[in-house]
């Protein structure tokens, strides 16, 4: 029964999973990551260990993790972006953005920033002005990250203009 709830969990949007404010014990949660069997209830456990703001534990955990990840990439990247999104908030989009500043990032690792600070956004309207900044930045410098997230290419919206005004560019 667990493992299903798991899977129904991961597998709902985030704004939904958040709204039910579903109470774990991080020590539940951490022996996922500790059991070689167990590796793909991973990325919902850090889901699940990022809502539990009110428990240190948690916190510290998804802090660490959130930052050392954003500078050097994991395969849960994604994942734990979010996480710190919900645990701190601005200062986790700011380290976010700080790691889609750097050059020489790889275009998954990229997506998954854009990914994470798209959800994070949709939580929290706090976050947006400094997300919309974030977003704009990377629709113009790294289209190829914005472009996997669902963000329309640039001359998309340059399209129904061109064609109303007889400009061809």
């Amino acid at each position: 029964m667990r493992d299903t709830a798991l899977i129904e969990i991961d597998r709902a949007p985030y704004d939904l999973v958040r709204s039910l404010r579903i109470n774990v014990l991080s020590d539940q949660l951490l022996r996922e990551f500790r059991d070689k069997n167990r590796t793909g209830f991973v990325p919902v456990s850090i889901r699940l260990l990022g809502l539990q703001t009110d428990d240190a534990e948690a916190v510290s955990i998804v802090r660490s993790r959130y930052r050392r990840t954003s500078r050097l990439g994991s395969s849960y990247l994604y994942q734990w972006a979010l996480a710190g999104i919900e645990v701190d908030g601005s200062n986790a989009v700011a380290a976010v953005d700080d790691a889609l500043g750097t050059g020489n990032r790889k275009l998954e690792d990229r997506r998954a920033l854009v990914r994470a600070l798209a959800e994070g956004d949709t939580v929290s309207p706090m976050l947006r002005e400094q997300s919309i900044q974030i977003f704009s930045r990377v629709l113009i410098h790294d289209s190829a990250s914005a472009l996997a997230n669902g963000f329309p290419h640039p001359d998309a919206f340059l399209t129904p203009a061109r064609g109303s005004c007889g400009w061809r560019g």
